[in-house]
């Protein structure tokens, strides 16, 4: 019985994390939030294997105690969709839930639709057990490349609290001192026109890594870190606390006008 669970499972699961994928990509969604697509695609992996796992062994728990099983895991599925999109509303970056809303929907469908009749009749068929496996062996293996891009940070030999590779992020990190006590990290390279790259809330300068390498050729990329974010350090106390007393604007002024020829133009 548990076998048979744990197989109707990963053949919902197999195919759901493809259309899962295919949604998240045709949904538009915001790049800048530094969510690798590697990442990405092992974090969606992970959780429709938890949500058709959960899915089935709930299912065959409710056969076994109540007379309408569909209709209780359905009311079951549609809670978990609107859990989860609350706290991506409530924890996530602005935009977070709206972007989420599709997949988590078309996931949870489609384990509401395909789960019961699998428990009840697990498929046994040659052509899904090779379709199912195959797609499985994929999907692992693209679930170990992704977090095998995950390296550990190594300790910086400057200032720097953790090393950025430089095939990465081909630049110097670069740090100035506030009279606040901040101590605000930057990057600054190329020569031309000046253009200022400024990071969204929950991120950090190395989002702008690919728009950078692309630019600093013809243009002056300048780029730094908010107050608590990254790289930023504080020599002492900061004064303010909270960006209604202290606000980014007054932190991104101070530091510009210590990088010429930036400082000139702010004058």
């Amino acid at each position: 019985m548990v076998v048979g669970t744990v197989w109707a499972a990963c053949v919902v699961w197999a195919p759901l994390v493809v259309v899962a994928n295919i949604v998240v990509e045709a949904v538009p969604h915001v790049r800048g939030i530094g969510f690798f697509p590697q990442l990405r695609y092992v974090v969606i992996t992970s959780a429709c294997l938890i949500n058709t796992l959960a899915a089935a062994c709930l299912y065959r728990w409710l056969v076994a105690c109540s007379n309408r099983p569909r209709s209780l895991l359905s009311g079951y599925l549609v809670a978990v969709a609107l859990v989860v999109l609350t706290l991506m509303d409530i924890l996530g970056p602005p935009g977070l839930a709206r972007a989420a809303t599709a997949p988590v929907v078309v996931v949870n469908l489609i384990s509401a639709l395909l789960v019961p009749g699998l428990v009840e009749s697990p498929p046994r068929r040659k052509w899904v057990v090779v379709t199912t496996a195959t797609l499985g062996f994929i999907e692992i293996f693209g679930v170990v490349a992704g977090l095998g891009t995950e390296h550990p940070l190594t300790r910086a030999t400057g200032e720097s609290e953790f090393e950025i590779p430089r095939s990465m992020l081909d630049a110097q990190q670069r740090f100035i001192d506030l009279p606040s006590g901040a101590r605000i990290h930057y990057v600054d390279v190329g020569s031309g026109e000046t253009l200022l790259f400024l990071h969204g809330n929950p991120s950090w300068s190395f989002q702008w890594r690919e728009l950078i390498g692309g630019l600093r050729g013809s243009f002056r990329c300048v780029t730094l870190d908010y107050p608590g974010f990254a790289l930023f350090r504080k020599r002492s106390r900061v004064s303010c606390r909270s960006t209604n007393n202290c606000p980014y604007w007054a932190f991104i002024e101070a530091s510009l006008r210590q990088l010429s020829p930036i400082r000139s133009q702010l004058t």
